[in-house]
């Protein structure tokens, strides 16, 4: 079995509207596998899985790793981290006590812990390490890990309006992933580019097929999208034919910045 601590981006800074986004957040990371468990606590959610898994393609996350869980406490911390076996020729320990239920004080972990591994011949460096033993003390437990991945942070795909994004090329695409980023459900809508697969990985609906651009409105107003994006720069910017507003998030984007950020979301499957 797998564990890992899942962390959050802007959802949490929200307040009282929180669990609405924690809620929806959840229910698209169990999209991933129906064999996974899923926990929520303070501040960050708990995944037990039976094998390996991503959770770069979840906006809304921040980060994520891989860790090992056991008791608060020092000795079965030290005995955690050596489990991992990481290097220890120039370390440092990080800790967060998230659950202030638990009476170990952050600094003294990291004290405590980082003398057990330097007694076992390692060398601290608080600056200039080379490995973070790190320490997260979270719903009881500790929870130790080596590695922090990060992700694509926004807010999770569904928890704002309905949108759609025309695909007239490959770099519709990136706008299309921008707007799932800011939490929309998307609607991709081909005319002259039909390969929607890293949208789909990212959250984005089933597509539809145009046949005539002059069926644009009426396809958006059907489907109640309220906006329509487009991978438009300012070399190509030109008009459609809707009284939906439109969203041009590429408008300033060189060809060079465009592909670089498409490689990035690429890279995460």
């Amino acid at each position: 079995m797998v564990i890992y601590v899942l962390r959050y981006a802007e959802i949490g800074l929200k307040g009282k509207n929180r669990a609405f986004f924690e809620k929806i957040l959840i229910k698209n990371i169990k999209k991933l596998s129906k064999d996974i468990k899923v926990k929520k606590t303070q501040g960050r959610i708990i995944v037990h899985s039976p094998k390996k898994i991503s959770f770069k393609t979840i906006f809304g996350l921040a980060s994520f790793s891989s860790v090992v869980q056991c008791k608060p406490d020092n000795v079965s911390i030290y005995e955690a981290v050596l489990s991992l076996k990481p290097k220890l020729d120039k370390f440092r320990v990080s800790c967060q006590r998230i659950d202030k239920r638990i009476p170990l004080k952050s600094i003294n972990v990291e004290k405590d812990v980082g003398a057990l591994l330097f007694a076992e011949g390692g060398k601290v460096s608080l600056k200039n390490f080379k490995t973070n033993v790190c320490v997260e003390l979270i719903d009881g437990s500790a929870f130790v890990f080596i590695e922090k991945i990060e992700c694509f942070s926004g807010l999770p795909v569904g928890s704002q309006s309905k949108v759609a994004v025309l695909l007239q090329s490959a770099k519709d695409i990136l706008a299309g992933l921008l707007a799932l980023k800011r939490g929309c459900s998307i609607l991709p809508i081909c005319y002259g580019y039909s390969d929607i697969k890293l949208l789909e990985t990212f959250g984005a609906d089933k597509k539809i097929s145009l046949k005539k651009l002059d069926e644009l409105d009426q396809v958006l107003k059907e489907n109640k999208c309220i906006l329509l994006y487009s991978g438009q720069q300012l070399k190509d910017l030109s008009e459609f034919n809707t009284d939906i507003e439109i969203m041009r998030p590429l408008i300033f984007y060189s060809d060079k910045e465009i592909e670089k950020e498409v490689l990035q979301y690429k890279a995460a499957i």
